[in-house]
């Protein structure tokens, strides 16, 4: 009996020799070169053998699993096989070389290549010879059998659940397939055989196939013997469907692995291996059985696994020639997912698969069925993968493998997954590879060796700190398939990419940086193999236009084309030839430049040259500068599976498209066309009034109408004019949710239909609701939200009977509401003038969550809510007239009360044994908590602040976990602390007459965390308990620290600070041996420090009177961070500095006194220098090679900083600044990126750091911090080819940059600061810039005032402008608040990361 690991993997050859012998016709036929050397008559030898041995092949893979003989020879047959394919690959290579270098290969290429066939063609032969002696069946293998899939998938897929999330514009649908739940049990009642055939011809003859009688009497002889598996007759159902031929039923009737089922997985296992060993073709169980390499509960990205499949060549193209090999992965996909080897499939709004998983026993069954081929390497040492084709390898990121990947191990395999380990060059190892997945945040690059990898189809990044992608790349001429997702590191794509004329798929996405997203790539038209290209970025120049997109004719799916300002006209739009590509999800995207009304035509005959194909699903139309849309927009051919548009800030359109005739719509966003004033009958039709039917938006669920500035009104559609009848029409039958936001000057909407959830009203102008909210029987959602015009809401509101949750928020007039359906469950009233809440609360017995905020004018909440016996959370806050509140229901969980007028809790608290969660703040009047307090059994946090008459506190419950007393009159804690044994967190601030706190404190055995601050006259702390793992004690009269904290021995975090009064810290502190951060500030009469414990990771000394370090400190061997700061006694720090073998991060600021600085450790990484005395830097600094950090600043006596030697090449970060003395040598390469420079002494030689060329390749963030006398830019600035980032500040004599500026390509952020006389900007060609500003060049900022100033002109095309501190352009970029850090206007500056 088989167990479920025993499984031997079949050898499947015979596709894969047939794919060999279909290569090698076409090479000899092709001539693809002169062929000599004997290569011709090798490569025909080569041809003949294989197609000999092709004979007798498909009687050798039926005999495999009952020979072991056979079998041995299959797999020396394989390995030759792979050698084949490696070298017809490599000849493939250098042929694709030659395209796209031009050259033609040399003789020794040649001879090499023959060499290679030679001696193939002998183990060919050896291999013959070997069979010859067996009888094996000759077989005239005509190919393997075609299948076709024409079938709707759907009918395959059970108990489909669409997933609505109203909240989002995709319409998800999630399949399960119950059945697929194989290790589950089934319903508790037994299945006659008549149920058992039921589900099995169900799906034997789904989509109306019709089973023979001999078929059917067949099949209920399966169905009998699936009684011992139930589960058993849905699975062989799915599989039948495919299968037509009445011997193969027959066998599958008398297959022997219904004679092995015993237990429930064993037979589950022998039942997937009676469907595998029926899949239709070879490669379809090929490509089932590599799925094995992803992880068990994977999600299977459809277009990812079809990659891989394709990479693998597992995908023959067809005969007819009429499918391309995508199409045969995407049949293969949904027969392994009809058959449920594959499940739970996802579909996107469109109604297209995209993703789908495998049960855990489906997976170990792959598993079984090939890990004669497969391996999974998870920090285990391996010694021979010699057999193994896929490995699959994961590590913690932080060990380093025992596998040293070298050898001839590696050199055959074909697929390598790698989570967290970084192969940087021991990737040539792999020579051989089709298949290279790389994820994790430990891999930060690819090495330039990756050229060798000639035989890569697929390389998928995610998820790396990769910045940069190497050239090398652009050399792998085989590669079908490039994807980077998620590397938001990643800056730029290598140049050269079109050289990768055998891409099919290039996919780039997730969260990446801007500048690698937006740099258009050049020359794309040479991959005539396109198909996915997800964003083509237009440029101005030869290779960057749109034209490139023409000759794409593959190109299909979706894309997003960008910066279509640079399209002159409609003629150049033609030219990208969209009508012929089948997109189905479309972007177009103009940049947000200021355009001269004159021009808007020529947006409009560029996007009328934009005809999309006939397939489109989706529309995304953005900053588009005509006044109308173009005449394709209402082609009703063209829309017809139109299912979602958006158009987003067309801001020069007057009136809205005719959309309401697409019969597939289902999703309908509009967001800021500034100048529509009105909707009326042309967004619902025709303009000639001429009607299809009537009914508009019929499949329209989701509406959204925001920044709509200049909407004035919105007709109903209810009566349309046609033909001079007036006609009643039906509009949006099915929508589901409408927002309206943004659009002040609306007064009125149109009626709702019956049928909506989820409505917003935002923003707008209107005086009252729109009608028809009475008949919404199924609205679950209603928020109204800044619409301060409104006064009233209708009185049915409480016919709405499904609504859950009610939002008002800030309608300040609204002075009444209505009473809300006894259903609400959630209500929030926020910034309105009502003086009471809705009436019939008292009925509301599902209301969970109430909030009532910001109503000056409610005085009162009814007696009757604690009849509301659902309700969990009730929070009231800044209803300053609110002087009462009445009960809260027993359940109560969560309440807060915050600035409110009441001068005393809700009576009944001590009934409320469901409370959790209490926060009472800001009651200026509140003068006591009731006692019954500590009988709230079940409250864990309690939070009271700034309540200045609260003088007493009641005793708390014992059960409390959290305690936050702040801001009050108390002068003692509450009583019965000592019972509170679950207490973890307190926290007691701001308390003035607090003058002591309970000596049994050190009782409460469970608190963790403890913070005291700004409790002046508290002199004295009892002793803490032992288990305290965070102290910090500030701005408090203490003298001395709690006692015992010699028994702390779980303390982790100390900070005390502005204890003027405290003069020594305990010597037994060094007996916290957890203690791993220990901060100490403005405490001036404190002038000594204990030894601290050597486990200690983060040490920082601030304004204390201290001329010594803490002793011992070179015993912390965990010191990582060592920060003194503005200690004016301290005149040296210990010579064992350097000894502190972990210290990464050292800061010393402000200390004038100290007058040397001894070697740091070599592991340092990052080191400032900040106003002391030094006249040298620490010795040792040129042997700290992990130093990536530098800043000094303010050091007078710094004359020098000697060649950094090694050090220089690990350097990123560089701030020298105000030591006019300093002179600096930079004497190798480096990799500096950001470097901040200012103060130097000659201002002939202002800035001499910046003539070193070892900084101009690196260099991508400058500042130069000038004086006001100087008047020009170093010139050496425009050495800086990958500059990005540039400030300039305080050069008030200079009045313009130089024109080189413009040439600095790569710069996307100018800040120009303190330049009083400069006029001119000179950056019309910074294409690639993003964003400027401008603060305190009054000169300039009346140049470069938005319109027709003088400036403008050369700043307009700048997405992101911003002068004296104003976004004048492009204010809601994502990327606009990212500059903020480099440009502040702060003197202490400093941009770089810590």
């Amino acid at each position: 009996m088989q167990s479920k690991a025993e499984y031997i993997a079949e050898i499947l050859l015979g596709v894969f020799v047939e794919g060999l012998l279909a290569k090698l016709r076409s090479i000899v036929i092709e001539q693809h070169i002169s062929f000599e050397l004997g290569f011709k008559e090798g490569l025909i030898d080569l041809l003949i053998l294989l197609t000999q041995i092709q004979l007798v092949l498909n009687d050798a893979e039926k005999r495999q699993a009952s020979d072991d003989f056979v079998r041995s020879w299959l797999v020396e047959l394989r390995r030759v096989a792979y050698d084949i394919d490696d070298v017809l690959d490599e000849f493939g290579y250098n042929i694709l070389q030659q395209k796209v270098l031009n050259y033609s290969s040399t003789s020794n290429d040649i001879i090499i290549m023959a060499n290679k066939i030679k001696t193939i063609n002998e183990s060919l032969n050896r291999l013959k010879g070997d069979i010859a002696s067996y009888d094996l069946r000759t077989e005239f293998v005509n190919s393997i059998p075609e299948i076709s899939f024409n079938m709707e998938i759907d009918s395959f897929l059970d108990d489909s659940k669409v997933n609505q999330n109203v909240g989002n514009n995709i319409v998800e649908a999630t399949y399960c397939d119950s059945v697929i739940e194989i290790t589950e049990t089934l319903p508790q009642y037994e299945f006659s055989e008549y149920d058992y055939w039921s589900i099995f011809k169900k799906r034997a003859s789904a989509n109306e196939r019709l089973l023979t009688l001999d078929l059917e009497k067949i099949g209920k002889e399966i169905v009998k013997k699936c009684k011992r598996v139930p589960w058993a007759a849905e699975f062989l159902g799915r599989i039948m469907y495919f299968i037509h031929d009445k011997g193969e039923w027959l066998s599958i009737q008398n297959d022997k692995n219904w004679d092995l089922l015993d237990d429930r997985n064993n037979g589950a296992f022998h039942i997937l291996k009676l469907g595998y060993d029926h899949l239709r073709t070879p490669s379809l169980k090929r490509c089932f059985a590599y799925c094995a390499i992803f992880p068990k509960d994977y999600n299977m990205k459809k277009d990812e696994v079809i990659q891989h499949w394709m990479a693998e060549g597992f995908l023959e193209p067809s005969k007819e020639g009429n499918k391309v090999i995508e199409d045969i992965g995407n049949m293969y996909f949904n027969i392994l997912l009809a058959t449920s080897f594959f499940q739970n499939a996802r579909k996107n709004a469109y109604g297209d698969i995209i993703s789908c998983k495998m049960h855990n026993l489906v997976h170990d069954f792959a598993i079984s069925i090939s890990n004669f081929e497969i391996l999974i390497l998870e920090g285990d040492s391996v010694d021979n993968v010699r057999k193994v084709q896929p490995l699959f390898v994961r590590s913690d990121g932080k060990t380093t493998s025992r596998t040293s990947f070298s050898g001839d191990n590696f050199i055959k395999m074909h697929t390598l997954i790698s989570e967290n380990l970084d192969f940087d060059d021991m990737l040539s190892n792999f020579k051989c590879l089709r298949v290279l997945k790389l994820f994790g945040h430990s891999i930060t690059g690819l090495p330039n060796s990756i050229e060798q990898l000639i035989h890569l189809r697929l390389l998928h990044i995610l998820h790396t700190e990769i910045e940069e992608l190497p050239k090398s790349i652009t050399q792998l001429y085989n590669l079908q398939t490039l994807r980077i997702d998620e590397c938001h590191k990643l800056m730029k794509l290598p140049e050269d990419l079109s050289n990768l004329i055998n891409l099919r798929h290039f996919s780039i996405g997730g969260l990446m940086s801007i500048s690698c997203i937006w740099k258009p790539l050049k020359n794309m038209g040479r991959l005539t193999c396109l198909q996915t290209l997800p964003i083509f970025v237009v440029g101005p120049d030869e290779g960057n236009r749109i034209e490139e997109l023409g000759a794409l004719k593959n190109l299909r799916g979706e894309i997003e084309i960008r910066n279509l300002e640079n399209v002159e006209d409609e003629e150049e739009a033609k030219s990208a030839k969209l009508k012929e590509k089948e997109i189905f999800k479309l972007g177009l995207f103009w940049r947000r430049i200021h355009r001269k009304l004159d021009k808007y035509d020529r947006d409009e005959k560029v996007l009328e040259g934009l005809h999309p194909h006939p397939n489109l699903k989706s529309l995304t139309i953005e900053r588009y500068g005509g006044k109308k849309f173009p005449s394709w927009v209402n082609d009703l051919s063209l829309f017809h599976n139109l299912i979602h548009i958006k158009l987003n800030w067309c801001m020069a359109c007057e009136e809205v498209p005719t959309l309401g005739h697409l019969p597939c719509l289902r999703v309908l966003e509009i967001l800021g066309m500034l100048k529509v004033r009105s909707i009326g009958s042309e967004f619902y039709s025709y303009s000639d009034g001429s009607y299809t039917n009537t009914i508009l938006f019929p499949a329209l669920r989701i509406l959204k109408l925001v920044g709509m500035h200049g909407l004035e009104e919105w007709k109903d559609a209810k009566k349309l004019t046609s033909a001079g009848e007036v006609l009643l029409v039906h509009t949006c039958v099915s929508l589901k949710k409408l927002v309206v936001e943004d659009c002040p000057k609306l007064r009125s909407l149109p009626c709702v239909p019956s049928v909506i959830r989820h409505l917003e009203i935002i923003g707008c102008g209107i005086d009252e609701l729109p009608s028809g909210l009475q008949f919404c029987a199924s609205l679950q959602y209603l928020e109204i939200r800044s619409c301060l015009n409104l006064k009233s809401i209708p009185e049915s509101l409480h016919t709405c009977v499904s609504l859950q949750k009610f939002v008002v928020r800030y309608c300040h007039q609204l002075r009444y509401l209505p009473g809300v359906p006894s259903v609400i469950q959630h209500l929030e009233i926020i910034g309105c003038g009502i003086d009471e809440l809705p009436n019939g609360l008292q009925f509301c017995t599902s209301l969970q969550f109430l909030t009532i905020e910001d109503c000056p004018n409610l005085k009162s909440i009814p007696e009757s809510l604690h009849t509301c016996v659902c309700l969990q959370k009730f929070v009231v806050l800044c209803c300053l007239n609110l002087r009462y509140l009445p009960g809260v229901p027993s359940v109560i969980r969560h309440l807060g009360i915050i600035g409110c007028g009441i001068d005393e809790l809700s009576s009944g608290l001590q009934f409320c044994t469901s409370l959790q969660f209490l926060k009472i703040g800001d009651c200026l009047n509140l003068k006591s908590i009731p006692e019954s307090l500590h009988t709230c059994v079940s409250l864990q946090k309690f939070v009271v602040f700034c309540c200045p008459n609260l003088r007493y506190l009641p005793g708390v419950p014992s059960v409390i976990q959290h305690l936050e007393i702040i801001g009050c009159g108390i002068d003692e804690l509450p009583s019965g602390l000592q019972s509170c044994t679950c207490l973890q967190f307190l926290k007691i601030g701001d308390c003035s007459n607090l003058k002591s706190i309970p000596e049994s404190l050190h009782t409460c055995i469970s608190l963790q965390k403890f913070i005291v601050f700004c409790c002046p006259n508290l002199r004295y702390l009892p002793g803490v308990p032992s288990v305290i793992q965070h102290l910090e004690i500030i701005g408090c009269g203490i003298d001395e620290l709690p006692s015992g904290l010699q028994s702390c021995t779980s303390l982790q975090f100390l900070k005390i600070g502005d204890c003027s009064n405290l003069k020594s810290i305990p010597k037994s502190l060094h007996t916290c041996i957890s203690l791993q951060k220990f901060i100490v500030f403005c405490c001036p009469n404190l002038r000594y420090l204990p030894g601290v414990p050597s486990v200690i990771q983060h040490l920082e000394i601030i304004l204390c009177g201290i001329d010594e370090q803490p002793s011992g400190l070179q015993f912390c061997t965990s010191l990582q961070y060592l920060k003194i700061s503005c200690c004016l006694n301290l005149k040296s720090i210990p010579e064992s500095l350097h000894t502190y073998v972990s210290l990464q991060k050292f800061v010393v600021y402000r200390c004038p006194n100290l007058r040397y600085l001894p070697g740091v450790p070599s592991v340092i990484q990052h080191l400032e220098i900040i106003g002391c005395g030094i006249d040298e830097l620490p010795s040792g600094l040129q042997v700290c090679t992990s130093l990536q950090y530098l800043k000094i600043e303010d050091c007078p006596n710094l004359k020098s900083i000697p060649d950094l030697g090694e050090v220089f090449h690990s350097l990123i970060n560089l701030k020298l600044s105000n030591c006019p003395d300093l002179r600096l040598k930079l004497l190798r390469e480096g990799r500096l990126k950001n470097l901040v420079i200012s103060g130097f002494i000659e201002e002939s030689d202002a800035f001499p750091i910046l003539r070193y060329p070892s900084i101009h390749a690196s260099l991508k963030k400058l500042i130069l911090l000038g004086r006001p006398t100087l008047n020009s830019l170093p010139n050496e600035i425009q050495l800086f080819t990958a500059l990005e980032e540039l400030r300039i500040q305080n050069f008030n004599g200079m009045e313009a940059l130089p024109d080189w500026l413009g040439n600095l390509s790569c710069l996307q952020k100018l800040s120009l600061c303190y330049c009083k006389k400069l006029m001119d900007l000179p950056i019309l060609h910074l294409t690639n810039l993003k964003h400027l500003h401008i603060d305190d060049c009054r000169n300039l900022e009346k140049r470069c005032a938005e319109g027709s100033s003088v400036e403008w002109f050369q700043i307009a095309h700048v997405p992101n402008i911003r002068i004296k501190g104003k976004y004048i352009q492009g204010k809601d970029s994502e990327d606009s608040d990212n500059f903020d850090g480099f440009d502040t206007d702060n003197e202490e500056f400093d941009v770089f990361d810590d």
